[in-house]
Formats: C-alpha cells, sequence, structure tokens
C-alpha cells in the first residue's frame, strides 16, 4: 500500500511538473506584452543604473547614468561617466525640466518641454514602444548568461540607417528589460542599453527631484 502511494505520487508529481514546463512554453506574444504592461502600471517609483554603449567603427563610447523615476511626473538623471560630463544632473519636478551641474554648481531651465515630459525616463519609454508596437512585434524566447528572456524585436518607428531594429530582452521571471540592442539597417550594432540593478517600489523621497541650487 504505500508503494503504491508513492508510485501515485510520483506520478502526480510528474504530471504538475510537465503541466507547469507546458505553460511556461505556450504563453503566447500577447500574454507576455499584456504582463509587461500590467508590471509597469504597478511602478510607483523606479530607480536604476542605465550603461549605453555607442559603437562607431572600431570605436565603442559608454556612457552610465543613474535614473530616478516617481508617479506622477518626477525625473533625475545623474551621469557617472565618462569623467568629462560625471557631475551632470537632469531634473523634473513636475513642472520645470533643470539642467544642473555639481562640477560649477550652476545650472539652468529648458522651456518649451511638452515633448520631452512624455519619455521621462528610458526605461519608461521601453514600455511605451512595445505598447505602441505590439502589433508588429516578432517574439521569441533566448537564454543569456543562463537566464531566460522574452525577447521582443521590431522596426523602429521613423528608422534610419544608423537606428533601423530595436530588439528588448525581458527578463523572464520579472518582466523587466535588462537589455536593449539598437541595430543598423544592415544588422551590426548601433547601440546596446544595460539596466543594471532595478529597484522597483522602494519609496522614493521627492526631496530628490527638488531643483536647489545650493545643495550641489
Amino acid at each position: 500500500m504505500r508503494k503504491t502511494l508513492g508510485v501515485i505520487s510520483f506520478v502526480g508529481l510528474l504530471f504538475l511538473l510537465v503541466a507547469l514546463l507546458a505553460g511556461c512554453n505556450d504563453i503566447s506574444p500577447e500574454d507576455v506584452v499584456k504582463e509587461i504592461k500590467q508590471r509597469f502600471e504597478k511602478i510607483e517609483d523606479l530607480q536604476v543604473t542605465v550603461k549605453t554603449s555607442y559603437f562607431n567603427g572600431d570605436e565603442t563610447y559608454i556612457y552610465e547614468t543613474k535614473q530616478y523615476f516617481k508617479k506622477p511626473n518626477f525625473y533625475r538623471t545623474e551621469v557617472v561617466s565618462p569623467d568629462i560630463l560625471k557631475g551632470k544632473i537632469t531634473i523634473f519636478d513636475g513642472k520645470r525640466f533643470v539642467l544642473l551641474n555639481k562640477k560649477i554648481g550652476d545650472g539652468f531651465e529648458l522651456n518649451n518641454i511638452d515633448d520631452i515630459k512624455q519619455d521621462l525616463t528610458i526605461i519608461s519609454k521601453v514600455f511605451k514602444e512595445i505598447e505602441e508596437n505590439k502589433e508588429a512585434i516578432h517574439f521569441n524566447k533566448e537564454t543569456k548568461d543562463d537566464r531566460k528572456y522574452y525577447v521582443i524585436e521590431y522596426v523602429i518607428d521613423k528608422a534610419n540607417n544608423f537606428s533601423y531594429k530595436k530588439k528588448i530582452w525581458f527578463n523572464a521571471k520579472t518582466f523587466m528589460p535588462e537589455f536593449v540592442n539598437v541595430l543598423r539597417k544592415g544588422g551590426k550594432p548601433y547601440m546596446n542599453i544595460e539596466y543594471i540593478n532595478i529597484k522597483i517600489n522602494q519609496g522614493l523621497d521627492d526631496s530628490l527631484f527638488n531643483v536647489n541650487y545650493s545643495r550641489l
């Protein structure tokens, strides 16, 4: 009797495992886009390090920034590297878009920012583009560094020879973007973006988005 129960338990566990694996493999592109949208809508605040690499012939230019976002529309980005740009800060406090420079302790305000306000953070722009291109995306599942990803690929709106196609890698567990590849028309890389140490809903303080020159 005990042996029979053991066999039944094993068979039941096997069927459950197969069902779970089948469920993971059968997820549709529509389900992925839906889940991405739902995850994004739950974000109250976000902080992330963004590493951007530009490729120009044999040369590569790398920029690293720290970005912060808080609903409804607060934004801050700080340049970490290269050294020549380090210390430059961009803040949108809900009303003003200001560029600050820690090195000189000064800054200035930008005007005509209605278009800028729509895409305040690179990472929020990713979610927006997925929603706008959901009918034309190519969907795939890939593995990178032993991690599974849902990869969404599409031709960029108003594409050109340098910036033609975009490939976005979403972590299969968190549904957050971790890599973006921007490809030239011939398929060679133009720009790579890496999102490092994404933190969501940590309770960012409003003071982080205050424009205060005396604190530079």
